[in-house]
């Protein structure tokens, strides 16, 4: 994670951002705290923001072919700028748009290793969720002597709110505060609110897993809900619906119940 000197400035790389959208980097300068945008320019295949952050100025570049690039012109900002890197790493996430992307195996097998059967997608049903437009994968990547993943949510963006289909963190990672920062990331960048279910209250892991939702601060609606079938060989599953920060109301649950059934599962498959 160094920073490379190039002529008379120094440059380093943020892998994760890659495909990071002017929104998604600026959500991510706002939850800092501690970063200030002083300038930014669109240009035809970048885009550039003038930052600073502790005291030095820096430039940073989204593209679609180089990335995210990070530099400074100063050699006393090198080490600011190692901690500017790992801040910017620290308060996002990175986007998972295909199978075929790096990082969806070891999603992939987290994935395989922390749901149930009837609640998994298959391959054409998730290939199939790619292509929808409200679909979004995202990865909790963290870094020590290289770059590890932490946790991952797939989820489904719509105008009013998001709904997190799946959720898990990886085993070894477990225990280290992973999880409620997950989602206590994901909900200061979302800004919207959040819905997801989880299993009814009937033995000790199903009211521990609720309590660590509860302590989130997400609510327990008491609609009597199922879940549709991934596959028709097994029926629909009961479960509860939580919501982040607020209970919701009969209109917005039949929205959700809508959205579940026409958009989420629309492309059932049994296979």
């Amino acid at each position: 994670m160094n920073f490379i000197k190039v002529r008379d400035y120094w440059t380093n790389s943020i892998p994760q951002w890659d495909n990071y959208t002017k929104e998604d980097a600026e959500a991510v300068f706002r939850i800092t705290g501690s970063i200030s945008v002083l300038d930014y320019i669109m240009a035809p295949e970048a885009d550039i923001w003038k930052i600073r952050y502790a005291g030095f100025d820096f430039r940073l570049s989204v593209d679609s072919i180089y990335g995210c690039e990070i530099e400074l012109f100063a050699e006393e900002a090198l080490p600011k700028g190692m901690e500017l890197i790992k801040l910017l790493i620290a308060n996002s996430f990175r986007k998972v748009t295909g199978i075929d992307e790096g990082w969806y195996r070891p999603i992939h097998e987290i994935y395989k290793g922390s749901f149930p059967l009837h609640e998994q997608r298959s391959g054409e049903q998730q290939r199939n969720a790619f292509e929808n437009e409200h679909y979004r994968l995202i990865a909790k990547i963290v870094f020590t002597d290289k770059f590890n993943l932490a946790s991952f949510i797939s989820y489904w963006d719509f105008d009013s709110y998001v709904y997190i289909e799946h959720f898990a963190v990886n085993p070894l990672m477990r225990g280290q505060n992973v999880g409620s920062s997950s989602l206590k990331l994901f909900a200061d960048l979302i800004k919207k609110p959040v819905l997801l279910e989880i299993d009814p209250l009937i033995d000790e892991i199903s009211n521990k897993r609720f309590h660590f939702y509860e302590r989130l601060g997400y609510q327990l609606n008491s609609y009597t809900h199922y879940h549709p079938a991934y596959n028709t060989q097994f029926p629909p599953h009961q479960l509860l619906v939580l919501s982040y920060p607020d209970k919701i109301n009969q209109k917005q649950y039949d929205r959700f119940k809508s959205d579940l059934e026409h958009i989420v599962m629309n492309k059932e498959s049994s296979k």
